[in-house]
């Protein structure tokens, strides 16, 4: 559970400062005031996040969340791939239903579902992943 509580606030804290630095660079368009951007721009974000975390794994052979934050945690490269993996899972899902529930729900399910589910579906992320660590563990040694 340790491990679990360690995961999500670093994961959190890094999405935040992603998104925080992409909001900042629009900050000043007209594009802050269109509502349909306003509704676009949560899946935009989940997505270029979750294809930073894969280009960066890609290209760098190591986990971004494993070099902001990896000293403290000690767990192989192994795990730091498949938490990406899972992290970039998580991105294409959470933007495929926000998109999703814009398209089909009024605005105000849409805005509900958007400050609730991502967080809820994180913490189930990252409760279940060390869960599949000490799993796999076991299988391979």
């Amino acid at each position: 559970m340790k491990i679990s509580f360690s995961l999500l606030w670093r994961i959190v804290i890094l999405q935040l400062v992603f998104n925080l630095l992409l909001l900042l660079l629009l900050k000043n368009t007209r594009f802050m005031l269109d509502a349909n951007f306003v509704q676009w721009k949560a899946p935009v974000l989940y997505i270029c996040f979750g294809l930073l975390l894969l280009v960066f794994q890609i290209i760098k052979k190591q986990s971004l969340v494993a070099l902001v934050f990896g000293a403290r945690l000690n767990l192989t490269y192994a795990h730091w791939r498949a938490l990406t993996l899972a992290l970039v899972g998580y991105c294409i899902v959470v933007a495929s239903a926000d998109i999703l529930i814009a398209q089909v729900a009024s605005f105000e399910t849409w805005n509900q579902f958007k400050l609730f589910a991502p967080l809820v579906a994180l913490i189930l992320l990252v409760s279940v992943f060390p869960r599949v660590m000490r799993k796999n563990r076991t299988v391979t040694t």
